[in-house]
């Protein structure tokens, strides 16, 4: 039986099921480092609280955050160009809705992706986070709120993101 060719994932769309538990492990398996904020840099890890985001998050009127990407929508990977014009249009949507952010970059522990840019966006509320993940392509964001672990929410359709947070999820 001939081998059908591998399609590329069109961009903006939700893994399909057989391929999301892959998605979920990879996702899970990346260390959320944000690069520059005023506590310095630290990691996220999908599954746990971060001190550090409690901290920054206590001067904010809303206790919840965001790490969002433009790159690689859809886990298709574009040239360094098209990323780095991405993070542009992603880090101006930001400013123009009013979030404080950070600069961060999101590493896969197995070193199979290239990292990719990323903002830490505080303040954000959940609702707001998803619409710029979905505005930019994005398969998944990592989410969260003041002392809760740090949550995978998939943006697979236009009414919500469907989280798969914590350790037992």
């Amino acid at each position: 039986m001939p081998q059908r060719a591998k399609r590329p994932l069109a961009l903006g769309c939700p893994p399909r099921p057989d391929r999301r538990h892959a998605f979920t492990a990879a996702y899970r398996a990346t260390r959320y480092h944000v690069c520059d904020s005023p506590l310095g840099a630290f990691v996220i890890l999908c599954g746990e609280p971060s001190p550090e985001l409690a901290t920054l998050l206590a001067a904010e009127p809303v206790g919840q955050w965001a790490f969002v990407t433009a790159e690689n929508p859809g886990s298709v990977r574009l040239d360094r160009r098209a990323n780095a014009e991405r993070m542009r249009q992603l880090r101006a949507a930001v400013e123009a809705l009013g979030f404080r952010h950070y600069p961060g970059r999101g590493e896969g522990i197995g070193g199979d992706w290239p990292a990719e840019e990323s903002l830490l966006i505080v303040g954000v509320p959940e609702a707001e986070a998803v619409a710029l993940g979905r505005q930019f392509g994005q398969l998944a964001i990592l989410t969260g709120s003041r002392h809760e672990p740090a949550r995978l929410v998939w943006l697979d359709s236009p009414g919500c993101g469907v989280t798969s947070g914590g350790a037992g999820a």
